[in-house]
């Protein structure tokens, strides 16, 4: 039933890519201890990936060559560094290299262990974050005395470095005080609709004292203030699109589906706030990335699922699954939300405005080639048991190498605890473009993403910034 919709549909690959991992994912493989009652469970927790500003290399001449005569890595006659090598062994962390996608460089990230809820994982980050502020002190120093700075000089105090590491020289390459922060958590299903209303632009209705509580989350995580909303005017960004996703699963769970979508259906949508999760992920998804992609294609995830979205749908109870398994029911559901977003038709490609808008010349032959794949060959499988927005299933093989993060960890979920019961949730992974943070605010904003997840997740009506709460309502009216 599913081709007479799709426009073009492609034999997925079913080879998984043994280089198909991230630097989260490493960490989590190194650090975390599975759970015995579930091979599919990850245990509850909450990491930090941390890019700093520094390019390693073997010695100056492998710096002169890459850099000042713009060798491609690929030709350097030096050994090149992988993704997630280790260089250094923390207590609580690993200091990683990491690849540029423009041009294959090297830089460093600094890769936490997962912090577990409660006093005792609160601790640890406290202590680990201390140990990066005096780190990135001497770093910091360092390169502003000297553009060469000799990596076991600065490391070596703070773990383990392999003997092959020793000789690695840094240089400086931004701001030498700065860090962009990724979060990894297991979240809710059933929460991330209070998480975008929380983020999104203020409906008219919003109460002064909640804009006042949600202004600093805002700030942080959607990159916008009231103050400066002139700014902004006249401008799709992604507080109004997070408004518009919201008001349309507000709309669809209130007010249902107009009467003659309705009449193709088997019978009225059984909502719960599960759904209404799932459905505000996929409306995220299918929001943004029909803007024009500025880099690579997981650039414009905000929030990006870690477990796929088959996962994701298995989080529906079971009646839910069922009435989903009928093609015209979920087809319906998702025709309806793709049309009151705004965003054209279920048959136009994922990507529809193009990715590697930023690149230049470069990449430009590059914009338009994952066309081919449709928001329907994506959506229509879901139910089936298949995520083609991964690199295992994505269906144009040459370029599905770039989806190694999308759903990366399959139906892995972790566990949180929440008035005494164990529950499985789908790990998200929070994204911020261009937000760098000066190293010694890290500890402080580390502490608030850890107190504000594990409230999120327990129904404590805590904002980003407060450190105490009340629960929230049962369900996002």
């Amino acid at each position: 039933m599913l081709k007479k919709y799709a426009q073009r549909t492609y034999r997925p690959n079913r080879q998984i890519s043994k280089t198909g991992t991230s630097s989260i994912r490493q960490a989590m493989m190194n650090h975390r201890k599975k759970l015995q009652l579930s091979p599919e469970v990850i245990q509850r927790a909450i990491g930090f990936e941390i890019e700093i500003s520094y390019r390693p290399f073997r010695d100056k001449n492998h710096h002169d060559t890459t850099l000042k005569h713009n060798i491609p890595v690929w030709a350097s006659p030096y050994k090149p560094y992988e993704k997630n090598e280790v260089l250094l062994e923390g207590e609580g962390f690993n200091v990683c290299t990491d690849i540029s996608f423009y041009n294959l460089c090297p830089y460093l990230e600094i890769i936490t262990d997962p912090f577990e809820e409660g006093p005792q994982g609160f601790q640890k980050l406290k202590h680990v974050f201390t140990t990066f502020e005096l780190m990135m002190t001497k770093l910091t120093q360092a390169a502003r005395e000297n553009s060469q700075i000799g990596f076991k000089d600065i490391f070596w105090q703070f773990g383990k470095i392999q003997p092959q590491n020793k000789d690695i020289s840094l240089w400086s390459y931004k701001k030498p005080d700065i860090g962009l922060v990724q979060v990894t958590a297991g979240i809710d299903l059933a929460k991330i609709p209070f998480l975008f209303q929380d983020w999104a632009w203020p409906s008219n209705e919003e109460d002064k004292t909640l804009l006042k509580r949600r202004a600093p989350g805002r700030k942080i995580f959607a990159k916008w203030e009231l103050e400066k909303i002139q700014d902004y005017l006249g401008k799709k960004v992604l507080a109004l699109s997070l408004l518009n996703i919201n008001e349309v699963i507000s709309s669809l769970r209130n007010n249902g589906m107009p009467e003659e979508e309705a009449k193709k259906m088997t019978g009225p949508v059984k909502w719960s706030d599960t759904l209404a999760g799932l459905l505000s992920v996929i409306a995220l998804y299918l929001d943004l990335a029909h803007q024009k992609v500025n880099a690579f294609p997981k650039s414009f995830a905000l929030l990006l699922s870690r477990t796929d979205f088959v996962g994701l749908y298995q989080e529906l109870d079971q009646e839910q699954k069922d009435y989903f398994s009928i093609d015209d029911n979920w087809l319906g559901l998702l025709q309806e939300i793709i049309r009151k977003l705004g965003i054209g038709k279920i048959t136009d490609p994922f990507y529809s405005q193009g990715i590697f808008h930023k690149y230049g010349a470069m990449f430009e032959d590059k914009r338009y080639v994952l066309a081919p794949f449709s928001r329907i060959e994506w959506l229509m499988h879901i139910p089936k048991g298949k995520d083609p927005l991964t690199e295992r299933y994505f269906p144009i093989p040459e370029y599905k190498h770039w989806f190694r993060s999308f759903g990366e960890f399959g139906k892995k979920t972790d566990v949180i605890h929440v008035d005494g019961q164990r529950k499985e949730v789908p790990i998200f992974e929070i994204r911020f473009e261009n937000h760098d943070i000066i190293y010694k605010q890290w500890k402080n904003f580390a502490c608030l993403v850890h107190e504000w997840i594990s409230a999120l997740n327990s129904g404590a009506d805590l904002k980003f910034g407060e450190t105490s709460g009340h629960h929230l309502p049962e369900s996002v009216p």
